[in-house]
């Protein structure tokens, strides 16, 4: 009987990436992650199995790995691989162990190796110490990692992420062309989904045209028309045919990092607060180490100017023989690398670990049960 070839997976709040372990191209499936499930009155809803960094519908999250293991990467019943799968930072204990059941039990994996992504993301970039920094659909996780092992009790947690950015832009969007389809499309919070059109077409723009202005004074001067540079107009076209000019709305969603309180209303911390945070309860002696070797990585991580108005922002707060600094992707690696950083690493990992049996195997989870996940492959 033949074994099917290694697979990773890494699941995210708007997309699961996944693929064999080949760390030099993009992942080759990219999936939405969203099911469609029968409601109560017997029509069809949509389910997002993952939000804010947490599986919050298991059997949704299971139908995705289904159909990505045997429609997407080839798996056969009966022939199924070894398969690595990453967690976001402070996933709990009791996820893990639900991770290690739905591989052998639903799939009947060969064996599973679970990697956290703040390290997967380092492994990208080659270095085992540094600040992870993940932009993702739903949060902002920023994780320290020191000597390839997170610091748990230093993560920090941001509730915002893309899909806030598209909201926040989404909204602006509506006001300054109130009279075209994509206003009347968009209104009402219920319509802010992947499947919706008009959503779909902020997004697009959000994707395509973002960008972040150098300084909270710079980005205040382009929406008073103030500004002395050059700003783009790019054009776009809407659902219904009809043309829309992006320009200084290009730096709206970007600038939602820097001031979520005054932009999105939201109590959070903006993004160079939370790593400043984060990197602050380390011990002392690392602290310099991490913040010269920051890794943003995810979906909200590719805007240009984003690096350079973080290190600015950063050389402020930091003491004066620090010099903030973010990795840059090694030359082989794509040039979207950091968009896919989390599972770029992952196939960098299992490379190693299926080659040195470090993963759980199926004989180690009938025998032991899923709690030996916390021992053995992760």
């Amino acid at each position: 009987m033949a074994t099917a070839l290694d697979v990773i997976i890494d699941s995210g709040q708007f997309t699961c990436k996944a693929g064999h372990s080949n760390p030099e191209d993009i992942p080759p499936v990219i999936t939405p992650t969203v099911v469609r499930k029968a409601a109560a009155n017997g029509d069809e809803e949509l389910s997002f199995p993952i939000s804010r960094g947490e599986v919050v519908d298991w059997e949704g999250l299971e139908s995705i790995w289904n159909y990505i293991l045997y429609d997407q990467v080839g798996w056969i019943y009966g022939e199924e691989g070894n398969l690595l799968t990453t967690a976001p930072a402070l996933t709990a204990k009791d996820a893990y162990e639900k991770l290690a059941q739905i591989a052998f039990e639903s799939f009947n994996v060969a064996g599973l190796f679970l990697t956290e992504q703040p390290i997967s993301a380092l492994y990208s970039v080659n270095k085992l110490t540094g600040c992870s920094v993940s932009i993702g659909d739903g949060v902002i996780d920023v994780a320290p990692v020191i000597d390839g092992n997170v610091h748990s009790t230093c993560v920090r947690r941001v509730k915002l992420g893309g899909r806030d950015m598209t909201r926040h832009l989404s909204k602006t969007l509506c006001s300054r062309y109130a009279d075209s389809a994509l206003h009347l499309a968009l209104e009402g919070d219920s319509c802010m989904c992947i499947t919706n059109e008009a959503f779909k077409t902020v997004i697009d723009i959000k994707e395509s045209c973002s960008k972040v202005a150098r300084s909270a004074q710079a980005y205040l001067d382009i929406q008073e028309d103030k500004s002395e540079d050059f700003i783009e107009q790019v054009t776009h076209t809407l659902p219904d045919g009809k043309t829309i000019s992006i320009g200084k709305e290009a730096y709206v969603a970007g600038e939602s990092l820097f001031q979520p309180r005054a932009l999105l209303g939201l109590e959070e911390e903006s993004l160079p607060e939370a790593i400043q945070q984060s990197i602050s309860w380390c011990p002392l002696d690392n602290r310099k180490q991490l913040l010269e070797n920051v890794v943003l990585y995810g979906g909200g991580s590719a805007m240009p100017g984003l690096k350079e108005r973080f290190v600015s922002e950063m050389q402020q707060v930091s003491p004066m023989s620090f010099k903030p600094g973010v990795v840059k992707s090694p030359e082989y690696m794509p040039s979207s690398a950091a968009k896919y950083s989390s599972w770029l690493g992952a196939a960098i990992l299992g490379k190693f670990v299926f080659t040195q049996n470090q993963q759980m195997t199926k004989f180690d989870y009938d025998e032991f049960g899923p709690s030996l996940i916390h021992k053995k492959g992760c």
